[in-house]
């Protein structure tokens, strides 16, 4: 019996520990001179390699690069994977979005990220265009279930993104112009840094949307949502964990109060949108 509690206490140890870790570490490429297990499927004969010099903050700051020869066979396809520090359940960890600094060498790039896990393949619904020439750019993919979509691969047929969500056994990084599992066939090189998982959702150069809280949270009855001013085009949404839209009306006050006394006890996403902008936090129904 104690042989049996002590294997249960080290295996709910070692959930906690990858549940935790999923927020707080950055794949940077700065601390050795791999691709810190980021690979390619199958015996490519291009896989992911490490840059030494000329990442987003120019010399001395390492990053990945990744070619796609655009024919059918191994190393065709654009699309990273990870099965190692990226796995583990997303949902407990508050895991709203997957953010990564990106350039695209020789051909435009649609960057989207795909999971596996135990309801099977899932993609990203929106996507990030990165053209040639642009630089490095900041990219911000959406991971919550309101905007994942199940797909169909050779690894079988996705077929619930919340059970995924809640348990992530491989990520990938992919380019494709649709929702995908499997990058597309395309010639071109990616070059990838500082990949971290988000817990809002946002580019900080929309303040307005930025600067929104919510509370009390959690509550029983209602929820308070305070903006630091409001605008002709200010949008909030909220989700239920299930990815069903509960809710949607337009904002026109700096404090917008919403009766959620009828809500079923959970987490919901509240999303609030002002002219492309979108920030998604965490509210908790008691």
């Amino acid at each position: 019996m104690k042989q049996k509690l002590l294997l249960l206490f080290i295996s709910c140890l070692f959930s906690t520990v990858a549940i935790a870790q999923l927020g707080t570490f950055t794949d940077d490429f700065q601390t050795d001179t791999s691709t810190m297990n980021w690979f390619e499927s199958g015996a490519s004969p291009n896989p992911p390699t490490y840059a030494v010099d000329d990442g987003p903050s120019g010399i001395g700051d390492h990053y990945m690069t990744n070619v796609a020869s655009g024919t059918g066979g191994p190393g065709g396809r654009m699309v990273v994977r990870n099965v190692t520090q990226w796995t583990g359940d997303y949902t407990s960890a508050g895991v709203l979005s997957i953010k990564f600094d990106a350039r695209a060498i020789s051909s435009d790039l649609d960057f989207r990220v795909a999971m596996n896990g135990a309801g099977g393949t899932i993609s990203s619904t929106n996507f990030v265009t990165v053209t040639v020439g642009s630089g490095w750019q900041q990219v911000i993919i959406s991971v919550v279930a309101a905007d994942m979509i199940e797909v169909t691969s050779n690894a079988g047929s996705g077929f619930d993104k919340v059970a995924t969500l809640a348990d992530v056994n491989e990520l990938r990084i992919l380019s494709s112009p649709t929702p995908a599992y499997a990058g597309e066939i395309i010639s071109a090189t990616m070059d990838l840094d500082n990949i971290s998982a988000g817990t809002t959702l946002g580019i900080d150069q929309f303040s307005i949307v930025n600067d929104f809280k919510i509370s009390p949270n959690p509550s029983t009855s209602e929820l308070n949502i305070q903006l630091s001013e409001v605008n002709d085009d200010l949008k909030v949404e909220v989700f239920d964990i299930l990815g069903k839209r509960i809710l949607f009306k337009d904002i026109s006050q700096v404090n917008t109060r919403i009766n959620v006394s009828g809500w079923e006890s959970g987490v919901y996403l509240v999303k609030v949108s002002n002219d492309g902008s979108t920030q998604t936090k965490r509210f908790i129904k008691q």
